[in-house]
């Protein structure tokens, strides 16, 4: 491995901790990280973004599936949202794949951007 590689290792290790901690997934943090350290194209990172994901959400889920809620005889992690977000969130992965495949890499780029733009705003507008 590369010195730039084995930064990015750290770096993307401490992000990942950080985003499973926090309860988001990270996408937005982890895919620019993939292209600058490990110099993925932009189809390449946000698979993979996808996948490191997927494993900090299953880990996060395995360390808190047996926490019992401090007020109430409940689990800490509320099954019923599932029934309201499960299907909004397959649509967007399926949408997500389709875009992937259909455009290339320049347009996913600026799509990226302006999604990120306009979440930094929201997250502005709300601090």
């Amino acid at each position: 491995m590369l010195a730039k590689e084995i930064s990015g290792t750290l770096v993307l290790t401490i992000m990942m901790m950080l985003a499973v901690v926090s309860g988001i997934g990270g996408g937005g943090i982890v895919v620019p990280l993939l292209m600058i350290f490990y110099e993925l194209n932009t189809k390449v990172a946000v698979s993979v973004s996808g996948f490191t994901i997927l494993l900090g959400s299953f880990s996060r889920y395995l360390t808190t599936f047996k926490n019992r809620h401090p007020d109430k005889d409940a689990t800490t992690i509320e099954y019923s949202i599932t029934n309201l977000m499960l299907p909004t969130v397959l649509v967007g992965s399926i949408t997500g794949v389709f875009i992937n495949i259909l455009f290339p890499a320049l347009i996913l780029q600026v799509l990226l951007c302006i999604l990120l733009l306009c979440l930094a705003y929201l997250a502005m507008v709300k601090a």
